[in-house]
């Protein structure tokens, strides 16, 4: 795993500390699936039902709900942000804070909308909540 997923997935995990009835699965451009309340029973296929929920609502699709998105600013354990979109269980990490985009806040949210997007194309799990999952 690079720096960069090791700082994402440590991040994550910070966010949701105190969550333990949330599953999750990250992909490699911070890109997080999370299934509240999920039985565990179903944890044997939490990484394809993840794959499925980003390949159908992952694709940014612009003029339309799969393109919308909205940006929650984190304040603790460390700033960073999270950006939604239509789908409210399906949301993109950034360890960058708001103020570090300065005059660049609408481009900067748009290349983590577009990392939501490259993440549907590719695929790719870096981490998830239950670790012995990941090969």
């Amino acid at each position: 795993m690079t720096r960069r997923i090791n700082s994402l997935v440590k991040y994550w995990k910070s966010i949701l500390q105190t969550s333990e009835r949330k599953k999750w699965v990250m992909f490699n451009n911070g890109s997080v699936v999370i299934f509240i309340d999920r039985d565990e029973t179903l944890n044997n296929s939490l990484i394809q039902d993840a794959k499925e929920i980003m390949q159908r609502d992952g694709i940014v699709i612009p003029g339309t709900p799969h393109g919308d998105f909205n940006v929650i600013e984190i304040d603790t354990p460390e700033p960073g942000c999270v950006v939604t979109g239509h789908n409210p269980n399906l949301l993109v990490v950034s360890l960058d804070s708001l103020e570090d985009w300065s005059e660049r806040s609408l481009p900067a949210v748009l290349m983590l909308r577009m990392r939501r997007h490259l993440d549907a194309q590719e695929l790719d799990v870096v981490a998830c909540s239950e670790d012995d999952l990941i090969q």
